[in-house]
């Protein structure tokens, strides 16, 4: 037992000893790791700003029923824009020089979108070279949304028109037979008591046919008023971060101090092992 402690004793009197033989080397790599990665960092890899935005999906009112109807679903309009289709139509919104566009296509592969959990709403993030093309990103992402869900409502809309215009003209129609009965009535002074009623109730049922089609026609102009049916749109303007979001510069350091402590223990003890093993084949020689 106290063999055995005298030798865990001894092996760990060696490591420190190995330690402090190497000391510099221990030292030396961390402090050249950590000048790589400021060189890195401030001479090699560019610095991104992040541009940010919540969405709030189109709607279409909808006559006779509570709320409205998505344009498109939250979770559609997520895999809609990670599609690499989409990040190329963008492109034509985007408002960047000829030189720097090669360079904002490449930064599309950092548009994130996802659905904000218990909603509709969607989150976008894009990072560009600066503050000015990450937003600008943003807006050609955000254009290029809406002029498809603008697309996808313009049938909806359309069909809404064409019902108020067959309505306007039910409603002159029905109006005008109105009118003709209300003069007819109020004409003749020779009618007997059934022509009368029945008149009377013709006219009482055009009246109500003309304010039930009034109704109708306030709810399909109510439907096509901006607050029932909209493009989608943002819910807040566009954030772009006042600082850069990467490279992330303590981290990159402290992550290259520590590969070269690791780097310089591994080599410490491997150059150790590879002496001891020397030393020992000299000495049995």
């Amino acid at each position: 037992m106290n063999e055995e402690n005298s030798g865990d004793e001894v092996s760990l009197l060696e490591l420190i000893k190995v330690l402090l033989r190497y000391k510099w080397l221990l030292l030396g790599l961390p402090f050249v790791g950590a000048v790589l990665a400021l060189i890195l960092v401030s001479f090699v890899l560019r610095p991104t700003w992040e541009a940010s935005a919540v969405l709030e999906i189109g709607r279409v009112g909808q006559v006779g029923q509570v709320g409205q109807v998505l344009v498109e679903p939250a979770s559609n309009v997520v895999t809609r824009m990670m599609l690499p289709s989409f990040a190329k139509g963008s492109m034509v919104y985007a408002e960047v020089s000829p030189d720097t566009l090669n360079e904002a296509q490449g930064l599309y592969k950092t548009l994130k979108a996802v659905q904000v959990k218990g909603s509709e709403l969607v989150e976008v993030k894009v990072r560009g070279f600066s503050e000015g093309m990450a937003r600008k990103l943003m807006q050609a992402s955000i254009a290029h949304l809406q002029k498809k869900h603008t697309e996808m409502m313009s049938v909806s809309i359309e069909r809404v028109k064409k019902q108020l215009r067959l309505l306007d003209e039910d409603i002159r129609n029905v109006g005008a037979e109105a009118e003709l009965l209300k003069k007819k009535l109020l004409a003749s002074h020779n009618w007997n008591a059934f022509d009368a009623t029945l008149s009377a109730t013709l006219l009482k049922d055009k009246s109500m046919q003309l304010r039930s089609m009034i109704q109708e026609k306030l709810l399909l102009e109510e439907q096509l008023t901006p607050s029932r049916s909209y493009t989608t749109r943002m819910i807040d303007d566009i954030y772009v971060s006042e600082e850069p979001v990467s490279p992330n510069k303590p981290l990159i350091v402290a992550l290259a101090i520590l590969a070269g402590l690791l780097a310089g223990v591994l080599v410490a003890f491997a150059h150790h092992a590879i002496a001891r093993g020397i030393s020992g084949t000299t000495k049995a020689s």
